[in-house]
């Protein structure tokens, strides 16, 4: 089941709802789509003990302005846009609740360029393929298909009977930090032998990030790297794609990217690196360095392994709400645990 939980204001810039996307159907000429930033996603997930792949508003450079249709347990992580709820400054990185007529209102974003909204219990709208992912280009899943529109009611489901929410903060281990350089790590690409030139010259060059650039990918000012005139395969295209298309200006394809195509691509964003490349804003400064698909492999493996030492275990939830019980019936007022590298805090709820 479900309810009513926010009424959309105002839409901000490009408002969409999100998940971990629908993998599996690229034979089929679907994207991915899901989070640019999957992390922040997960991250704000599991600050309300939802499931990974629950759903969320991802909000794009300026975020939107939305009432609260009842009492939410909420998160807030990825790009700070300045989140005040009924005039009250909410940092980034942590959960808040939020009751009947409450005005969420976001601003723009001050470094990085998205953050995501996640509500416990998931935002509600009809799976398409196995994911609630908005697909703007297909025009597919999430609320018809296209970003929210004022005068849009977002649902939420019920969370499961019994979990008790905590109000938590992410500790400063598990966040990225966005600033106006970023440096992604690539990996060999399928035609790196042959675009040996351009993936030098990729690798000695900074970038600046176009205004250009949407969800199909993040377009890059600079050189133009050298094309050889010749017909290109056409291929499945993988998630962080450098592809270089004829006039030689680098894109890196993303969420939304076309899953086959006929351009070359010298070399593929390490996927550690995916989140920071979802992050990146018109004007930002890219850099790049080259690491091997071994090392890749590895940086990934330790950022997951550094996520799920966060995660409280399963059936955790009866432990939850007896440790609430007895510190109501104590004198106790605040309370924080640290367990490995996530902060659990309790505060006693102030009587209106």
């Amino acid at each position: 089941m479900s309810k009513d939980a926010l009424l959309v204001r105002r839409a901000g810039l490009q408002t969409t709802v999100q998940d971990l996307g629908r993998p599996g159907y690229g034979r089929y000429g679907v994207p991915l789509s899901g989070a640019m930033d999957t992390e922040s996603l997960r991250l704000g997930n599991m600050l309300l003990d939802n499931p990974a792949h629950t759903a969320a508003l991802e909000m794009t450079l300026v975020g939107p302005e939305l009432e609260a249709l009842g009492s939410l347990d909420c998160a807030y992580t990825g790009a700070d846009m300045n989140l005040t709820v009924q005039g009250r400054r909410i940092q980034t990185g942590r959960t808040f609740g939020v009751h009947e007529g409450d005005v969420l209102r976001f601003g723009a974003a001050r470094v990085g360029a998205r953050a995501c909204l996640c509500l416990r219990g998931g935002v509600d709208v009809e799976p398409v393929l196995g994911s609630r992912s908005t697909a703007v280009t297909a025009h597919l899943g999430g609320l018809e298909g296209r970003p929210l529109l004022g005068g849009d009611i977002i649902r939420v489901l019920e969370p499961p009977a019994g979990t008790v929410p905590l109000v938590r903060v992410l500790p400063r281990s598990l966040l990225r930090y966005y600033g106006p350089e970023t440096k992604l790590r690539l990996v060999e690409g399928p035609q790196g032998a042959e675009m040996r030139g351009a993936l030098e010259l990729l690798l000695a060059s900074t970038w600046t990030v176009s205004g250009r650039s949407n969800r199909v990918g993040v377009r890059l000012d600079g050189p133009l790297l050298p094309m050889r005139p010749r017909a290109w395969r056409t291929e499945g295209v993988p998630i962080g794609a450098v592809q270089v298309p004829a006039d030689g200006a680098p894109i890196l394809l993303l969420a939304d990217r076309q899953t086959t195509g006929g351009y070359p691509k010298p070399a593929v964003i390490a996927a550690v690196d995916l989140p920071a490349a979802g992050q990146l804003r018109p004007g930002d400064r890219v850099t790049f360095t080259m690491v091997t698909a071994e090392v890749a492999t590895d940086l990934l493996r330790d950022r997951e392994a550094l996520l799920r030492s966060a995660h409280p275990d399963g059936g955790s939830a009866g432990a939850i709400a007896t440790t609430i019980a007895a510190l109501e019936a104590s004198a106790i007022t605040e309370l924080e645990i640290r367990r490995s590298a996530l902060a659990f805090k309790w505060q006693r709820p102030k009587l209106d």
